[in-house]
């Protein structure tokens, strides 16, 4: 099994993407405070209608600041909230259109607690829509705004690779455009953001990106992009962004969140275990059967092998979320079947 690489990357393009920012709020300003069953509570900013602040049951900072962007609007104006059970909803207003932010609590017993906030976006008036971006502009555990591991997945070449995000030593995150899901660690436990319903349909399937951002520390962020272009009134596809893995090992984090995302998606759509079939053949397509494995002297000779070391598990049922991209939304019916997954053997066992 390939190590895990630990990637120091340089700055060179840490200055990226800085038409996303926006003022992170501070503590001075003020707003309403939401709290849900689950402990977590999410801190509102009157003030340019941003997010203050989320936190763990214990009070522990987790996100402040929103990431928009490729909305048509800018300068966004606190119109007003409401909570009802579980779910808030928070207005803004600008100059276009308006903006309007649904949160809802939510848990998961993934062999251990990870619970936050699902967050829904509505975009209505402004430019047509092409590309949203969304997000928390900074994640952080308390004050400390580096200290993260994103563990990301190139299920093709590169195996898992470790981005320590440990400013000023890594100023590039990573994204996570093959996997449905996005594991930041840190000794204190561990952050998991996806989408946890595929039948929303278009391609807004995969995990997140990390991005630096020069004194605010890290973004956590997602580019959706609508199944119609031209509109200009959009609900976003939920996502969750949770907390949780305290006490467990990478390796076991990572199997959480693999494993629970995973079979959140898969009921999305309508699947149940009954319909992991495995798939056959060497590189998704022709055999390569588990007898070349036996002798890695000489397996290892061919020119393609490492490339069918890391495809090993096309023979496995475990797919990859790219099996989901269609032009429509929709159930089973709509999965394209050809794009399966090409799961690592590098995943920690």
């Amino acid at each position: 099994m390939r190590p895990l690489y630990r990637v120091i990357l340089a700055a060179a393009l840490g200055l990226q993407a800085l038409w996303l920012w926006r003022v992170m709020p501070t503590e001075g300003q003020t707003g309403p405070s939401f709290g849900f069953s689950n402990g977590h509570r999410i801190d509102w900013s009157t003030t340019g209608c941003d997010l203050l602040g989320w936190r763990a049951p214990d009070g522990t900072l987790l996100g402040q600041g929103l990431v928009l962007a490729g909305t048509g609007q800018s300068g966004l104006v606190y119109q007003s909230s409401s909570q009802s059970g579980d779910s808030v909803t928070v207005r803004c207003a600008s100059s276009s259109g308006t903006v309007t932010f649904t949160l809802t609590g939510t848990s998961k017993a993934w062999g251990a607690p990870y619970a936050g906030v699902q967050w829904q976006v509505t975009v209505n008036g402004g430019a047509p829509l092409g590309t949203v971006t969304v997000g928390l502009l900074s994640i952080r555990y308390g004050a400390d705004t580096n200290g993260w591991q994103h563990y990301h997945m190139d299920p093709v070449w590169n195996g898992l690779q470790q981005f320590n995000l440990h400013a000023p030593d890594a100023t590039n995150g990573a994204g996570d455009e093959n996997t449905g899901f996005t594991l930041l660690h840190r000794p204190e436990g561990a952050l998991v953001a996806y989408i946890p319903d595929f039948s929303q349909g278009w391609e807004n399937y995969t995990g997140f990106t990390t991005v630096y951002r020069p004194g605010q520390g890290w973004s956590l962020q997602k580019d959706l992009g609508p199944e119609v272009g031209g509109r200009t009134t959009w609900t976003l596809p939920a996502f969750n962004i949770l907390w949780g893995g305290v006490g467990r090992g990478v390796a076991q984090q990572w199997l959480d969140a693999r494993f629970g995302t995973f079979g959140e998606q898969w009921r999305s759509v309508g699947l149940g275990p009954h319909h992991l079939t495995p798939l056959h053949g060497g590189f998704c397509g022709g055999a390569s059967p588990w007898d070349n494995w036996q002798n890695l002297d000489v397996w290892f000779q061919g020119t393609w092998s490492p490339l069918f070391w890391n495809a090993r598990d096309c023979d496995r049922p475990f797919q990859h979320t790219g099996m989901f991209v269609s032009s429509t939304g929709g159930g089973v019916t709509t999965i394209r079947p050809t794009s399966t997954y090409l799961t690592p053997v590098t995943c920690p066992r």
